[in-house]
Protein backbone atom coordinates (compact mmCIF):
# COMPACT_ATOMS: atom_id res chain seq x y z
CA UNK A 1 0.00 0.00 0.00
CA UNK A 2 1.61 3.44 -0.75
CA UNK A 3 1.01 4.22 2.63
CA UNK A 4 4.25 1.84 3.38
CA UNK A 5 6.16 3.57 0.64
CA UNK A 6 7.61 6.74 3.36
CA UNK A 7 8.62 3.94 6.08
CA UNK A 8 9.95 1.75 4.11
CA UNK A 9 12.09 3.67 2.14
CA UNK A 10 13.48 5.60 5.68
CA UNK A 11 13.92 2.09 7.16
CA UNK A 12 15.98 1.18 3.79
CA UNK A 13 17.69 3.81 3.86
CA UNK A 14 18.73 3.56 7.83
CA UNK A 15 20.43 -0.56 6.77
CA UNK A 16 22.19 1.01 3.83
CA UNK A 17 23.57 3.50 6.08
CA UNK A 18 24.35 0.44 8.82
CA UNK A 19 26.09 -2.07 6.14
CA UNK A 20 28.04 0.50 4.46
CA UNK A 21 29.56 1.96 8.24
CA UNK A 22 29.58 -1.32 9.08
CA UNK A 23 32.05 -2.25 6.42
CA UNK A 24 34.14 0.51 6.61
CA UNK A 25 35.10 -0.06 10.38
CA UNK A 26 35.84 -3.85 8.96
CA UNK A 27 38.31 -2.47 6.69
CA UNK A 28 39.73 0.50 8.49
CA UNK A 29 40.25 -1.81 11.25
CA UNK A 30 41.49 -0.70 15.25
CA UNK A 31 43.52 2.61 14.73
CA UNK A 32 46.94 2.47 15.19
CA UNK A 33 48.40 2.61 19.00
CA UNK A 34 50.11 6.15 19.60
CA UNK A 35 54.14 5.42 19.80
CA UNK A 36 54.82 5.84 23.49
CA UNK A 37 57.29 9.20 23.69
CA UNK A 38 58.58 9.03 26.96
CA UNK A 39 59.30 5.13 26.39
CA UNK A 40 61.67 6.16 23.15
CA UNK A 41 63.36 9.35 24.35
CA UNK A 42 66.79 9.30 24.81
CA UNK A 43 67.83 10.56 28.05
CA UNK A 44 71.28 12.87 28.70
CA UNK A 45 72.38 13.27 32.30
CA UNK A 46 75.48 14.86 32.09
CA UNK A 47 77.53 12.43 30.37
CA UNK A 48 79.61 10.70 32.19
CA UNK A 49 79.54 12.99 35.76
CA UNK A 50 75.92 13.18 36.12
CA UNK A 51 74.49 16.94 36.17
CA UNK A 52 72.06 18.11 38.27
CA UNK A 53 70.01 20.37 35.52
CA UNK A 54 69.95 17.52 33.14
CA UNK A 55 68.77 15.20 35.38
CA UNK A 56 65.84 17.46 36.81
CA UNK A 57 65.41 17.86 32.49
CA UNK A 58 65.01 14.26 32.07
CA UNK A 59 62.82 13.39 34.85
CA UNK A 60 59.93 16.50 34.02
CA UNK A 61 60.56 14.91 30.17
CA UNK A 62 59.92 11.27 31.05
CA UNK A 63 57.93 11.25 34.84
CA UNK A 64 54.41 9.53 33.94
CA UNK A 65 52.97 11.25 36.86
CA UNK A 66 53.80 14.72 34.81
CA UNK A 67 52.23 13.51 31.94
CA UNK A 68 49.05 11.87 33.33
CA UNK A 69 48.51 15.72 35.34
CA UNK A 70 49.11 17.41 31.64
CA UNK A 71 46.53 14.98 30.11
CA UNK A 72 44.05 16.67 33.33
CA UNK A 73 44.97 19.85 32.19
CA UNK A 74 44.18 18.86 28.25
CA UNK A 75 40.65 17.53 29.69
CA UNK A 76 39.87 20.97 31.78
CA UNK A 77 40.45 22.65 28.72
CA UNK A 78 38.47 20.85 26.69
CA UNK A 79 35.65 21.56 29.13
CA UNK A 80 35.66 25.09 28.27
CA UNK A 81 34.29 24.55 24.79
CA UNK A 82 31.93 22.16 26.36
CA UNK A 83 30.56 24.01 28.69
CA UNK A 84 29.61 26.99 26.84
CA UNK A 85 27.52 24.55 24.17
CA UNK A 86 24.24 24.01 24.09
CA UNK A 87 21.90 20.97 25.26
CA UNK A 88 21.57 18.59 22.13
CA UNK A 89 18.08 19.35 20.00
CA UNK A 90 15.42 16.91 21.40
CA UNK A 91 13.21 15.28 18.71
CA UNK A 92 10.74 12.70 18.42
CA UNK A 93 8.36 11.04 16.14
CA UNK A 94 5.57 9.05 16.10
CA UNK A 95 2.90 7.95 14.26
CA UNK A 96 -0.47 6.22 14.16
CA UNK A 97 0.02 2.15 13.66
CA UNK A 98 -3.97 1.80 12.63
CA UNK A 99 -3.65 4.61 9.99
CA UNK A 100 -2.29 2.54 7.30
CA UNK A 101 -4.57 0.11 7.03
CA UNK A 102 -7.73 1.66 6.71
CA UNK A 103 -8.72 3.18 3.59
CA UNK A 104 -9.29 6.45 2.61
CA UNK A 105 -7.73 7.68 5.95
CA UNK A 106 -4.59 9.85 6.19
CA UNK A 107 -1.26 8.67 7.39
CA UNK A 108 -1.24 9.19 10.87
CA UNK A 109 2.27 10.96 12.02
CA UNK A 110 3.48 13.59 14.41
CA UNK A 111 6.92 15.19 14.71
CA UNK A 112 8.12 17.50 17.51
CA UNK A 113 11.27 19.08 18.03
CA UNK A 114 12.55 21.02 20.47
CA UNK A 115 15.89 23.14 21.87
CA UNK A 116 16.30 23.82 25.77
CA UNK A 117 17.74 27.50 26.58
CA UNK A 118 19.16 28.59 29.80
CA UNK A 119 18.81 31.61 31.58
CA UNK A 120 20.58 34.94 29.54
CA UNK A 121 23.82 34.65 31.18
CA UNK A 122 24.12 30.63 32.66
CA UNK A 123 26.35 29.48 29.58
CA UNK A 124 28.79 32.16 29.75
CA UNK A 125 28.87 31.91 33.56
CA UNK A 126 29.65 28.25 32.79
CA UNK A 127 32.10 28.70 30.53
CA UNK A 128 33.99 31.41 33.07
CA UNK A 129 33.48 28.81 36.05
CA UNK A 130 35.45 25.85 33.81
CA UNK A 131 37.57 28.44 32.53
CA UNK A 132 38.91 28.69 36.45
CA UNK A 133 38.98 25.15 36.83
CA UNK A 134 41.16 24.64 33.99
CA UNK A 135 43.71 27.45 35.55
CA UNK A 136 43.41 25.98 38.90
CA UNK A 137 44.54 22.47 37.16
CA UNK A 138 47.41 24.29 35.39
CA UNK A 139 48.48 25.39 38.85
CA UNK A 140 48.35 21.98 40.39
CA UNK A 141 50.30 20.99 36.96
CA UNK A 142 53.24 23.17 38.30
CA UNK A 143 53.11 22.55 41.11
CA UNK A 144 53.91 19.07 40.91
CA UNK A 145 56.68 20.25 37.87
CA UNK A 146 58.35 21.88 40.91
CA UNK A 147 57.68 19.40 43.69
CA UNK A 148 59.25 16.66 41.32
CA UNK A 149 62.02 19.19 40.23
CA UNK A 150 62.94 19.63 44.16
CA UNK A 151 62.59 15.63 44.75
CA UNK A 152 65.19 15.06 41.88
CA UNK A 153 67.55 17.83 43.52
CA UNK A 154 67.25 16.22 46.72
CA UNK A 155 67.97 12.77 45.35
CA UNK A 156 71.52 14.37 43.63
CA UNK A 157 72.41 15.69 46.83
CA UNK A 158 71.68 12.76 48.82
CA UNK A 159 73.43 10.45 45.58
CA UNK A 160 76.20 13.33 45.86
CA UNK A 161 76.67 12.99 49.29
CA UNK A 162 76.64 9.18 49.40
CA UNK A 163 79.66 8.72 46.72
CA UNK A 164 81.04 11.44 48.58
CA UNK A 165 80.55 9.63 51.91
CA UNK A 166 81.63 6.66 49.91
CA UNK A 167 85.56 8.24 48.88
CA UNK A 168 85.75 9.60 52.35
CA UNK A 169 85.71 6.17 53.94
CA UNK A 170 87.79 4.62 51.62
CA UNK A 171 90.51 6.96 52.39
CA UNK A 172 89.98 6.14 56.04
CA UNK A 173 90.03 2.73 55.16
CA UNK A 174 93.72 2.87 53.63
CA UNK A 175 94.63 5.55 56.44
CA UNK A 176 93.77 2.94 59.09
CA UNK A 177 95.57 -0.13 57.78
CA UNK A 178 98.66 2.44 57.47
CA UNK A 179 98.31 2.82 61.37
CA UNK A 180 97.21 -0.82 61.73
CA UNK A 181 100.72 -1.89 59.85
CA UNK A 182 102.38 0.60 62.46
CA UNK A 183 100.61 -0.59 65.13
CA UNK A 184 101.88 -3.95 64.57
CA UNK A 185 105.38 -2.91 63.79
CA UNK A 186 105.56 -1.55 67.21
CA UNK A 187 103.75 -4.36 68.98
CA UNK A 188 106.39 -7.11 67.10
CA UNK A 189 109.04 -4.50 68.25
CA UNK A 190 107.70 -4.43 72.17
CA UNK A 191 107.13 -0.82 71.75
CA UNK A 192 103.51 -1.08 71.57
CA UNK A 193 101.05 -3.01 73.75
CA UNK A 194 98.47 -5.80 71.93
CA UNK A 195 95.98 -3.88 72.14
CA UNK A 196 96.81 -1.31 69.59
CA UNK A 197 97.05 -3.21 66.38
CA UNK A 198 93.74 -4.82 68.02
CA UNK A 199 91.96 -1.41 67.94
CA UNK A 200 93.33 -0.61 64.98
CA UNK A 201 91.71 -3.86 63.62
CA UNK A 202 88.14 -2.76 64.91
CA UNK A 203 88.01 0.63 63.60
CA UNK A 204 88.84 -1.56 59.99
CA UNK A 205 85.89 -3.19 60.38
CA UNK A 206 83.45 -1.13 61.47
CA UNK A 207 84.57 1.32 58.64
CA UNK A 208 84.49 -1.92 56.10
CA UNK A 209 80.92 -2.56 57.32
CA UNK A 210 80.26 1.50 56.47
CA UNK A 211 80.70 1.40 53.01
CA UNK A 212 78.50 -2.29 52.57
CA UNK A 213 75.77 -0.26 53.85
CA UNK A 214 76.80 2.90 51.71
CA UNK A 215 77.16 0.65 48.48
CA UNK A 216 73.15 -0.32 49.80
CA UNK A 217 72.19 3.26 50.02
CA UNK A 218 73.81 3.78 46.75
CA UNK A 219 71.57 1.34 44.82
CA UNK A 220 68.69 2.69 46.90
CA UNK A 221 68.91 5.90 45.11
CA UNK A 222 69.77 4.54 42.01
CA UNK A 223 66.16 2.61 42.11
CA UNK A 224 64.71 5.81 43.25
CA UNK A 225 66.29 8.04 40.24
CA UNK A 226 64.88 5.78 37.78
CA UNK A 227 61.84 5.36 39.33
CA UNK A 228 61.50 9.67 38.40
CA UNK A 229 63.00 9.38 35.15
CA UNK A 230 60.71 5.98 34.04
CA UNK A 231 63.23 3.50 33.93
CA UNK A 232 64.14 0.35 35.06
CA UNK A 233 65.58 0.19 38.63
CA UNK A 234 68.87 -1.62 37.68
CA UNK A 235 69.51 1.00 34.71
CA UNK A 236 72.64 3.04 35.04
CA UNK A 237 73.40 6.23 36.41
CA UNK A 238 76.55 8.35 35.88
CA UNK A 239 78.65 9.24 38.64
CA UNK A 240 77.89 12.38 40.37
CA UNK A 241 80.76 15.47 40.64
CA UNK A 242 83.33 14.63 43.31
CA UNK A 243 82.45 17.98 44.59
CA UNK A 244 79.62 19.88 45.52
CA UNK A 245 79.20 22.88 43.76
CA UNK A 246 79.44 26.68 45.47
CA UNK A 247 76.62 27.37 47.27
CA UNK A 248 75.39 30.67 46.36
CA UNK A 249 73.44 33.35 48.96
CA UNK A 250 69.89 34.23 49.09
CA UNK A 251 69.44 37.37 46.79
CA UNK A 252 70.27 40.54 49.25
CA UNK A 253 66.87 42.00 49.22
CA UNK A 254 64.06 43.00 52.18
CA UNK A 255 62.75 39.37 53.49
CA UNK A 256 59.88 40.76 52.64
CA UNK A 257 59.69 41.37 49.05
CA UNK A 258 61.03 37.33 48.69
CA UNK A 259 57.61 36.31 50.63
CA UNK A 260 55.55 38.57 48.34
CA UNK A 261 57.34 37.30 45.23
CA UNK A 262 56.49 33.71 46.57
CA UNK A 263 53.04 34.37 47.25
CA UNK A 264 52.48 36.26 43.92
CA UNK A 265 53.72 33.28 42.05
CA UNK A 266 53.78 29.89 43.69
CA UNK A 267 51.63 27.56 41.91
CA UNK A 268 49.74 26.53 44.64
CA UNK A 269 48.88 29.81 45.51
CA UNK A 270 47.99 30.04 41.92
CA UNK A 271 45.58 27.21 41.66
CA UNK A 272 44.08 28.19 45.14
CA UNK A 273 43.02 31.61 44.06
CA UNK A 274 41.25 30.08 40.35
CA UNK A 275 39.26 27.72 42.34
CA UNK A 276 38.27 30.87 44.73
CA UNK A 277 37.22 32.35 41.45
CA UNK A 278 35.65 29.44 39.92
CA UNK A 279 33.41 29.21 43.14
CA UNK A 280 32.71 32.92 42.88
CA UNK A 281 31.13 32.24 39.15
CA UNK A 282 29.67 29.08 41.19
CA UNK A 283 27.61 30.84 43.37
CA UNK A 284 25.99 33.07 40.36
CA UNK A 285 25.64 29.67 39.05
CA UNK A 286 23.45 28.19 41.82
CA UNK A 287 21.60 32.18 42.11
CA UNK A 288 20.44 31.71 38.18
CA UNK A 289 19.03 28.23 39.09
CA UNK A 290 16.17 30.35 40.57
CA UNK A 291 15.44 31.81 37.02
CA UNK A 292 13.50 29.84 35.01
CA UNK A 293 14.78 28.06 31.13
CA UNK A 294 13.15 28.15 28.31
CA UNK A 295 12.68 25.41 25.67
CA UNK A 296 11.34 26.69 22.41
CA UNK A 297 9.80 23.86 20.29
CA UNK A 298 8.17 23.00 16.87
CA UNK A 299 5.87 20.54 15.97
CA UNK A 300 3.70 18.69 12.84
CA UNK A 301 0.53 16.39 13.30
CA UNK A 302 -0.87 15.31 10.07
CA UNK A 303 -4.09 14.25 11.73
CA UNK A 304 -5.20 17.34 11.69
CA UNK A 305 -8.11 17.96 9.39
CA UNK A 306 -7.27 21.29 8.63
CA UNK A 307 -3.82 22.42 7.13
CA UNK A 308 -3.56 25.75 9.24
CA UNK A 309 -3.51 23.61 12.17
CA UNK A 310 -1.42 20.58 11.07
CA UNK A 311 2.10 22.77 12.26
CA UNK A 312 2.21 24.30 15.65
CA UNK A 313 5.18 25.83 17.37
CA UNK A 314 5.53 26.66 21.03
CA UNK A 315 7.54 27.48 24.29
CA UNK A 316 8.21 25.56 27.54
CA UNK A 317 9.28 26.77 30.86
CA UNK A 318 10.95 25.26 33.89
CA UNK A 319 8.97 27.32 36.74
CA UNK A 320 11.46 27.13 39.67
CA UNK A 321 8.72 27.28 42.41
CA UNK A 322 10.85 24.82 45.28
CA UNK A 323 12.67 28.13 46.62
CA UNK A 324 14.44 26.31 49.41
CA UNK A 325 15.96 23.98 47.09
CA UNK A 326 17.92 27.25 45.31
CA UNK A 327 18.68 28.92 48.71
CA UNK A 328 20.20 25.53 49.81
CA UNK A 329 22.38 25.74 46.83
CA UNK A 330 23.43 29.32 46.99
CA UNK A 331 23.95 28.49 50.30
CA UNK A 332 26.26 25.31 49.33
CA UNK A 333 28.40 27.42 46.86
CA UNK A 334 28.96 30.49 49.48
CA UNK A 335 30.08 28.49 51.99
CA UNK A 336 32.33 26.19 49.25
CA UNK A 337 33.83 29.56 47.98
CA UNK A 338 34.69 30.90 52.31
CA UNK A 339 36.79 27.65 52.25
CA UNK A 340 38.92 28.19 48.89
CA UNK A 341 39.32 31.75 50.50
CA UNK A 342 40.53 30.50 53.86
CA UNK A 343 42.38 27.58 51.91
CA UNK A 344 44.46 30.69 50.09
CA UNK A 345 44.86 32.77 53.00
CA UNK A 346 46.53 29.48 55.06
CA UNK A 347 48.72 28.79 52.03
CA UNK A 348 49.66 32.33 51.84
CA UNK A 349 50.66 32.22 55.45
CA UNK A 350 52.53 28.79 55.03
CA UNK A 351 54.34 29.71 52.06
CA UNK A 352 55.74 32.80 53.42
CA UNK A 353 56.73 30.84 56.57
CA UNK A 354 58.48 28.58 54.23
CA UNK A 355 60.53 31.27 52.66
CA UNK A 356 61.52 32.62 55.94
CA UNK A 357 62.43 29.12 57.32
CA UNK A 358 64.20 28.46 54.31
CA UNK A 359 66.74 31.82 53.56
CA UNK A 360 67.52 30.84 57.48
CA UNK A 361 68.51 27.56 56.92
CA UNK A 362 70.37 28.64 54.18
CA UNK A 363 72.45 31.34 55.96
CA UNK A 364 72.99 29.06 58.40
CA UNK A 365 74.36 26.26 56.25
CA UNK A 366 76.39 29.05 54.93
CA UNK A 367 78.18 29.65 58.43
CA UNK A 368 78.52 25.90 59.48
CA UNK A 369 80.09 25.16 56.16
CA UNK A 370 82.55 28.12 56.95
CA UNK A 371 83.16 27.00 60.65
CA UNK A 372 83.94 23.32 58.79
CA UNK A 373 86.20 24.82 56.61
CA UNK A 374 88.16 27.26 58.52
CA UNK A 375 88.38 25.95 61.48
CA UNK A 376 86.76 22.40 62.35
CA UNK A 377 88.60 20.32 58.60
CA UNK A 378 92.29 22.13 60.04
CA UNK A 379 92.44 21.27 63.30
CA UNK A 380 91.23 17.65 63.06
CA UNK A 381 94.08 17.33 60.87
CA UNK A 382 96.46 19.22 62.91
CA UNK A 383 95.50 16.29 65.23
CA UNK A 384 95.97 12.89 63.35
CA UNK A 385 98.99 14.16 62.75
CA UNK A 386 100.32 15.04 66.21
CA UNK A 387 98.88 11.90 66.89
CA UNK A 388 100.35 10.17 64.76
CA UNK A 389 103.34 11.69 65.38
CA UNK A 390 103.53 11.24 69.05
CA UNK A 391 102.65 7.11 68.42
CA UNK A 392 105.79 6.60 66.30
CA UNK A 393 107.68 8.45 69.26
CA UNK A 394 105.95 6.64 71.88
CA UNK A 395 104.65 9.92 73.27
CA UNK A 396 101.02 8.85 72.29
CA UNK A 397 98.72 5.85 73.11
CA UNK A 398 97.65 4.30 69.95
CA UNK A 399 93.76 5.29 71.05
CA UNK A 400 94.37 8.66 71.00
CA UNK A 401 95.36 7.98 67.46
CA UNK A 402 92.14 6.09 66.78
CA UNK A 403 90.29 8.55 68.34
CA UNK A 404 91.95 11.38 66.04
CA UNK A 405 91.45 9.76 62.90
CA UNK A 406 88.41 9.04 63.51
CA UNK A 407 87.05 12.90 64.80
CA UNK A 408 88.80 13.89 61.28
CA UNK A 409 86.68 11.22 59.87
CA UNK A 410 83.31 13.05 61.31
CA UNK A 411 84.83 16.51 60.56
CA UNK A 412 84.64 15.23 56.50
CA UNK A 413 81.56 13.80 56.86
CA UNK A 414 80.22 16.68 58.65
CA UNK A 415 81.39 18.88 56.29
CA UNK A 416 80.27 16.83 53.13
CA UNK A 417 76.44 16.39 54.68
CA UNK A 418 77.02 20.91 55.36
CA UNK A 419 77.23 21.04 51.63
CA UNK A 420 74.65 18.71 50.63
CA UNK A 421 72.60 20.25 53.26
CA UNK A 422 72.81 23.52 52.04
CA UNK A 423 72.15 22.33 48.50
CA UNK A 424 68.84 21.25 49.55
CA UNK A 425 67.80 24.66 51.69
CA UNK A 426 68.88 26.24 48.40
CA UNK A 427 66.74 24.27 45.71
CA UNK A 428 64.08 24.71 48.52
CA UNK A 429 64.17 28.84 48.33
CA UNK A 430 64.42 28.68 44.19
CA UNK A 431 61.45 26.65 44.14
CA UNK A 432 59.65 28.90 46.29
CA UNK A 433 60.87 31.97 44.38
CA UNK A 434 60.01 30.26 41.22
CA UNK A 435 63.29 29.21 39.92
CA UNK A 436 64.29 25.70 39.48
CA UNK A 437 66.39 23.77 41.14
CA UNK A 438 70.34 23.73 39.75
CA UNK A 439 69.13 26.99 37.73
CA UNK A 440 71.72 30.35 37.85
CA UNK A 441 70.92 32.41 40.92
CA UNK A 442 70.29 35.98 39.75
CA UNK A 443 72.82 38.50 41.13
CA UNK A 444 71.49 41.87 42.21
CA UNK A 445 71.46 45.28 39.79
CA UNK A 446 74.70 47.45 40.40
CA UNK A 447 72.44 50.04 41.21
CA UNK A 448 69.77 48.01 43.24
CA UNK A 449 70.04 48.61 47.14
CA UNK A 450 70.84 46.29 49.69
CA UNK A 451 68.83 46.45 53.12
CA UNK A 452 69.50 44.59 55.83
CA UNK A 453 65.92 42.97 57.33
CA UNK A 454 67.70 41.98 60.93
CA UNK A 455 69.38 45.62 61.06
CA UNK A 456 65.60 47.34 60.92
CA UNK A 457 65.72 48.21 57.23
CA UNK A 458 62.90 49.19 55.38
CA UNK A 459 61.35 50.30 52.12
CA UNK A 460 61.35 49.61 48.84
CA UNK A 461 63.24 46.83 47.14
CA UNK A 462 62.86 44.92 43.62
CA UNK A 463 63.97 41.29 42.96
CA UNK A 464 66.84 41.43 40.42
Amino acid sequence: MEYWKPISRAAASVLTATLVTAGAAQGQGPPPAAPDRLATIQIELGGAILDRRALIAAVLDRNRDLAAAARAVEAARARIVEARGLPNLTTSYSFAPASPFVSDTRYGQVIQAGQHLPWPGTLSRRSEHARSLAEATEGDLEALRRELALTASQLYDDYQYVDRETAINREHLALLREFQAVATTRYAAGLAPQQAPLAAEVETAHVEHRLVVLGTNRQTLIAQLNSLLHRSPQASVPRPPKQAAPIPKAPAVPRSELIKLAVAQHPEIVAARARVAADETGVELARLKGRPDFQPMASYNSMWGQEAHRWMVGLGLSLPIWRDRVRAGVARAEASLGEQRERVASLEDRIGADVSAAVDRLEESHHVIALYENRLLPAAHDQTQAARSGFETGQVDFLAVIDAERKLRDVELGLAAAQADAHRRLAELQQALGALPGDPWPSPSPSQPVHDDAAGASGPGRLP
